[in-house]
């Protein structure tokens, strides 16, 4: 009997820890929005193990981008580029932002992380998704992370890819 209870808190403990994977199951069927953020700060141009960090971000952009199903939302947000005349677009099909990604060029040397993320926000914030995704690759330089980020509700989940180098 102890050693169930043991074991028990022991799932119990482990399903805590696992609370974001869990949500998303239990909310398969609705619709899910997310914004990619990629870091295109100089730093990403570091050469680790013979690939740039910069296309690394992009390839990882990708990677998240085929986690998404049919009728989900998504949009890429380049730090350097965060002029006000400049609206994210918000792509329904990923093969359209999987264009935007391979067609890129950016590097820029001045990037505004905390502008991006009030941006995402935003974007997420106007978003009629149950679900709520915010994904920012970075190499996590300084100046990498924004200073603060906006205000968000609950609803908003943050991952932060890092893709720093291996030594």
């Amino acid at each position: 009997l102890i050693l169930l209870l043991r074991t028990l808190i022991l799932i119990l403990i482990i399903l805590a820890f696992a609370r974001p994977a869990l949500k998303s199951v239990f909310k398969a069927d609705s619709r899910t929005t997310a914004v990619i953020i990629v870091d295109d700060s100089a730093g990403m141009m570091y050469v680790d193990n013979g690939e740039m960090l910069y296309d690394r971000a992009l390839r990882k952009a990708g990677e998240i981008l085929n986690f998404l199903r049919e009728g989900d939302t998504a949009a890429v947000i380049f730090t350097g580029d965060n002029r006000p005349d400049t609206i994210p677009r918000v792509y329904s099909d990923p093969g359209q932002l999987d264009s935007v990604l391979k067609d890129t060029e950016r590097l820029h040397a001045s990037a505004d992380p905390t502008a991006s993320f009030a941006r995402a926000v935003e974007l997420l914030g106007s978003s009629g998704a149950i679900n709520k995704e915010l994904y920012y690759i970075t190499d996590n330089a300084s100046n990498s992370l924004p200073d603060s980020i906006a205000a968000a509700d609950d609803s908003i989940r943050l991952y932060i890819v890092s893709l720093g180098p291996e030594k």
